[in-house]
């Protein structure tokens, strides 16, 4: 039994340094690909890029910086679903949640069944949703959740107008709104007459000058403008990428 223990012993002594070697390269090899990887980055070769950080992520398949940097890249090639998959696997951060909320959302556009694009959208917002519980204070985040959560809103309403068994059911409702309408005003034309003459007085009273009413007409005018200025700004995203250890920022 002495003999067994002491065996293992100096079997797991001779194991160690090659485990401890094994890890040394592999990080090394993924800070080589990530600060290769950047130079392609910043001269705008994003294939090249991409390539290096799979090379580094093959090594250290869980290396955070190299996740980043590799969605950033992806990203940047429109290859929006690759893209969200390696944001999964980055650090924490606004950019993450940001950018990663981004890629499904562009991953919907470029979708050609509408179906699949609200798949995508609903992911986007869970994306942007879980950012602002972690950072409730950002505001890109925010503007990102309006944004996507209005253009689902609009997708769906398509989609219902489109499918022609909503379509039966509408107008049926319709018709069904119209009758009880017409069977209101045919009630209400008695009453209506006597009603007249106070309801005229009272209309001129409250009535608002042409002038008034043109100051009205102005400021509800800029509002919507304001608003679809909104509605077209684009999402908010932040492509830069993650630094090696020799650069100012570190990781």
């Amino acid at each position: 039994m002495k003999k067994v223990l002491w065996i293992s012993g100096i079997f797991a002594g001779l194991l160690l340094p090659l485990v401890w070697i094994g890890w040394t390269n592999a990080d090394k090899a993924a800070s080589q690909a990530l600060r290769s990887g950047n130079v392609q980055y910043e001269e705008g070769r994003y294939a090249e890029a991409l390539e290096a950080y799979v090379m580094g992520l093959e090594s250290m398949p869980e290396h955070q910086a190299l996740n980043f940097n590799a969605a950033q890249a992806a990203y940047q090639l429109g290859e929006y679903t690759q893209a969200s998959e390696y944001y999964d696997k980055a650090a924490a951060s606004i950019d993450k949640y940001l950018n990663a909320g981004n890629s499904l959302y562009r991953a919907g556009e470029v979708a050609e069944d509408d179906n699949q694009r609200l798949q995508y959208y609903n992911q986007a917002l869970q994306i942007y949703k879980e950012g602002i519980i972690n950072y409730p204070h950002d505001v890109q985040l925010k503007f990102n959740y309006e944004f996507v959560k209005q253009k689902l809103d609009e997708l769906s309403e398509q989609i219902q107008k489109d499918d022609p068994e909503d379509q039966q059911n509408d107008q049926e409702q319709n018709n069904m709104e119209e009758n009880e309408q017409e069977q209101n005003n045919q009630q209400n034309e008695d009453t209506n007459d006597q009603q007249n003459g106070e309801r005229n007085d009272e209309q001129n009273e409250d009535m608002q000058s042409p002038g008034e009413e043109d100051q009205t007409r102005e400021a509800i005018a800029r509002i919507l403008d304001m608003l679809a200025s909104e509605e077209e700004e684009s999402l908010k995203n932040n492509q830069g990428v993650v630094r090696g250890r020799d650069d100012k920022y570190g990781w």
